[in-house]
């Protein structure tokens, strides 16, 4: 049995090389494409993306559409809280250089219906391998929190290996890889 963090280091090495290999923008792509044809997304009206650090897969490109309203997460303590975002709004570079809008907190998570949740890889039962931090965890955990959880990344992330998850791990309810 692998352990998370043994596996973290291997995954970012991974990632790190589907980077240089300028394979990062194809890949989002390919996932943007499998959301636009899904019928959650075509349902959804109150979606969350994460602003991608360089080397993470990019959803920015579901942004034109206009017959949704989109968020981002922003980091608030130990935890993350909710903010509207259109793409002309303020962002700030972050704890670990993550980019945040810059509004006042949207406090009303049960208005959400889809949540893209980034990860440094997944396993096909929705269970996902985070930074380590816990943010995403102990944010999907919340009561009144309805939405779709839908982990994306590059189908070289999916995780084969038996892993160990931990009482406070929260499985998504699916996984969009791509190619």
């Amino acid at each position: 049995m692998v352990n998370k963090k043994d596996l973290r280091i291997k995954n970012k090495k991974i990632r790190h090389e589907l980077f240089l290999k300028g394979l990062i923008a194809d890949i989002s792509k390919s996932i943007v494409s499998k959301i636009e044809a899904s019928n959650s997304f075509k349902a959804a009206r109150h979606v969350m993306l994460f602003y991608p650090k360089e080397e993470e897969v990019n959803l920015l490109a579901l942004l034109r559409y206009s017959d949704k309203t989109f968020y981002l997460p922003r980091i608030k303590g130990d935890g993350l809280e909710v903010c509207k975002f259109k793409p002309e709004d303020e962002l700030k570079i972050c704890k670990f250089g993550v980019c945040e809008p810059v509004c006042s907190a949207f406090e009303e998570i049960e208005v959400l219906d889809l949540i893209y949740v980034p990860a440094l890889g997944a396993d096909k039962t929705g269970h996902r391998l985070g930074y380590g931090g816990g943010y995403y965890d102990r944010f999907l955990a919340q009561e009144g929190l309805r939405a779709k959880k839908i982990v994306v990344v590059p189908k070289e992330l999916i995780i084969d290996e038996e892993i160990k998850f931990d009482d406070f791990d929260v499985a998504c309810d699916d996984v969009i890889f791509g190619d």
